[in-house]
């Protein structure tokens, strides 16, 4: 009954049921919001769906074909495959809830650690008092042994019980020292007052400075020389002792070693002779001396706790970027596998109508039913069926692609010649190739060994590279297609053309899925940039690589190469097509 209809009521009907769809309001409406776990990559795959599916309307509109109008509409009010959105929920990703915990959990943790690094002026006093502590601690039978020793030697110059009462005091003063820095070790971070505990482990190191100054009462002679040069050298094994193990806090330096420099500066100075002036110079500078030196190595470890500071800040802005990598990562992952279950959905419910489409137009092409009132019909049935052609044509390729991205895509291996394959597929390119004036030519490489390879993708790759070396080479250019032997024992299949050539800024745009160069969208070439994206993709699944030489104005160069692990025997090779082609041939 559609075959009268006026064409306007056909146009106005199929435009009824084509935007009364929800999912396709998209064209005259902002798009909703994306599902959870959707990306807004599946809304630009309906949308691609939708010029595929538009395609035909306006060839048919072109043609001014009312039976396919006919046939379309009742395809879209009886199939009902534009529904999309109740076709992407079920293919939506599930959230991974444990790996989303973890990665919240490690951002949180990596944000705290960088905001205590870098959200303020870092606490050195308390690294420098951690440091100063843990050398008393490593040194905690160190200094009594010392004094022991010391006290032994001066056993000489002063009685045993005067040398015990003070050897009893230095383990009193030592003891406090050490209690504190048990204490502040073992406290967190958070409960430390870096100036209470500066001043309380000041203190004790004062007590100890007072204790070993004591020493030099007990032990002083005014008339004895030799007991002032003992008691000299005595000084300064102290003074360099305290000094090395309280170099992280100046203030502790300065109450351990001013009480016994400035005790045997004042008793030297006492003695009214040029000599004992020059010990207690001696004894100031040797001082002095070591106050710098503890300024040193106070700066030196002041550094060290700087550029710790920085590493950390930096290990943790790392570890934030990474983990926020990583979440990107898996949300693109998770928008790629919901894109391609989707579109592989898609083409399985679209090739089923369209079979049909195609087997009625088939029937109505060959009158089988009996001959058209109109003749026209029969050659608007043959626009439909290669209308038809090309749109099962893309589905399959948009189905191979996704296939090819999800990781489902299954090699059959075989033994098999790239020779064979390409002679076969040049055969199948003759006829288009002869219609656009462009002469194919071929080159095998004699002896060439087979390879070990899926025939069925390898045929793919041959087709699709003489597809689009036709398509661009202009009436009365030439494509030849040919094989050889890598230096490696890998094998090559190469497709060239003489077409316009490809920008070089343009050749990773080309081999993403639905890329077209700038010359495809000037010359509107039929095609959804598909072709070397799947080629690329079934050249990887062999493990190949696919590499593309081209110059503007002279042409392209496509080539795949199987490495020699594909390589099954090393015997000549013979085309059952004819013979082997050392130099270039044209294809009759």
């Amino acid at each position: 009954m559609y075959f009268h209809l006026p064409l306007k009521q056909v146009l106005r009907n199929m435009c009824n049921s084509w935007f009364s769809t929800p999912a396709l309001q998209t064209s005259r409406n902002p798009p909703p919001a994306p599902l959870p776990g959707e990306g807004s990559k599946a809304v630009s795959d309906v949308v691609c769906l939708q010029k595929m599916l538009t395609l035909l309307i306006q060839n048919a509109w072109r043609a001014g074909n009312n039976v396919y109008f006919a046939f379309f509409q009742v395809l879209c009010n009886q199939a009902n495959f534009f529904r999309i959105e109740s076709l992407m929920r079920p293919f939506s990703p599930p959230p991974d809830t444990a790996s989303s915990a973890e990665t919240a959990r490690h951002l949180k943790a990596a944000r705290d650690k960088l905001a205590s690094s870098a959200g303020g002026k870092i606490s050195y006093s308390y690294e420098l008092l951690m440091l100063y502590a843990r050398n008393q601690l490593h040194m905690v039978l160190g200094i009594p042994v010392l004094a022991i020793i010391l006290a032994l030697s001066a056993l000489m110059w002063a009685p045993p019980l005067r040398i015990a009462i003070w050897l009893m005091g230095v383990f009193l003063a030592q003891g406090v020292l050490l209690i504190y820095c048990r204490r502040l070790v073992k406290l967190p971070e958070q409960e430390v007052n870096a100036a209470s505990w500066g001043r309380k482990l000041t203190l004790a190191e004062f007590l100890i400075g007072l204790s070993w100054a004591l020493l030099v009462g007990l032990l002083w002679q005014p008339a004895v020389l030799a007991n002032h040069i003992y008691i000299l050298a005595l000084v300064v094994i102290i003074v360099s002792v305290r000094t090395m193990l309280a170099t992280h806090s100046l203030p502790i330096v300065y109450a351990g070693t001013l009480p016994l420099v400035l005790t045997l500066a004042i008793m030297f100075a006492a003695h009214n002779n040029m000599l004992h002036w020059s010990l207690a110079g001696v004894i100031v500078a040797t001082g002095l001396f070591y106050i710098i030196l503890a300024h040193k190595v106070h700066d030196t470890a002041r550094s060290m706790i700087v550029f710790r500071a920085q590493k950390d800040a930096l290990i943790a802005e790392l570890e934030e970027a990474k983990a926020k990598s990583d979440e990107a990562r898996r949300h693109a992952e998770d928008a790629n596998l919901a894109k391609s279950r989707f579109l592989a959905t898609m083409s399985h419910e679209l090739r089923t109508p369209l079979n049909a489409i195609m087997g009625f137009a088939d029937v109505m092409r060959s009158e089988m039913l009996g001959k058209h009132q109109v003749s026209v019909y029969k050659e608007y049935s043959r626009d439909i069926h290669e209308s038809g052609e090309h749109l099962l044509k893309l589905i399959n390729e948009i189905l191979d692609l996704s296939r090819i991205e999800a990781g489902r895509y299954t090699l059959d291996e075989e033994v098999i010649s790239i020779s064979d394959t390409g002679a076969e597929c040049l055969r199948l390119m003759q006829l288009r190739a002869k219609k656009r004036g462009v002469e194919l030519l071929r080159q095998f490489a004699p002896d060439l060994p087979l390879i070990r390879a899926d025939e069925k993708a390898v045929r793919q790759i041959w087709l699709n590279l003489l597809s689009n070396a036709v398509k661009f080479t202009p009436t009365g250019g030439r494509v030849l297609a040919s094989t050889r032997r890598e230096h490696d024992g890998g094998i090559s299949l190469v497709v060239r053309d003489t077409g316009p050539g490809i920008p070089p800024d343009e050749v990773e745009q080309v081999l993403s899925p639905f890329g077209q160069g700038a010359i495809a969208r000037q010359r509107a070439e039929d095609g959804a940039g598909l072709g070397l994206p799947i080629v690329k993709g079934l050249a990887e699944l062999h493990g190949a690589r696919m590499s593309i030489r081209s110059k503007m104005r002279l042409g392209t160069e496509v080539s795949v190469t199987f490495g020699p692990e594909r390589v099954v025997m090393e015997s000549r090779e013979t085309d059952r097509h004819g013979d082997v082609d050392p130099a270039p041939r044209k294809i009759a």
